[in-house]
């Protein structure tokens, strides 16, 4: 389903999935060299709406590869690397801008973490 974003803000229940936003943060792994972990940055409500599913071949299996596009109100400093989670889905941050360029919401592009 396609609407045009100005209609999101005429309808603030879209907002409906509480997700948790997450930093990277390096650290020395003791052996000259750091490991990446993620810091909890913050919560917010948003609205998900999935883009595309793929299968990939990856040597004899198969992976698949979700992704979404997520809009939240304007005003947190989300960029790309960082990751969002909600109860066990995870979602990297692919890339983050203000797609009307009023200051009232964020779009991110975002690509579904699968174990």
């Amino acid at each position: 389903m396609s609407y045009p974003l100005r209609r999101a803000a005429s309808r603030p229940g879209r907002l409906r999935h509480r997700l948790t936003w997450e930093r990277p943060v390096a650290v020395p792994d003791g052996a000259g060299g750091e490991s990446v972990t993620f810091e909890e940055a913050g919560a917010f409500w948003a609205e998900i709406r999935p883009v595309a599913a793929h299968d990939k071949r990856l040597g004899e299996g198969r992976v698949s590869e979700v992704t979404h596009r997520v809009f939240l109100r304007a005003g947190l400093s989300v960029a790309s690397g960082d990751r969002l989670t909600k109860g066990a889905r995870r979602f990297r941050v692919l890339t983050a801008h203000d797609p009307e360029e009023a200051g009232r919401y964020t779009e991110l592009f975002v690509k579904e973490e699968r174990p």
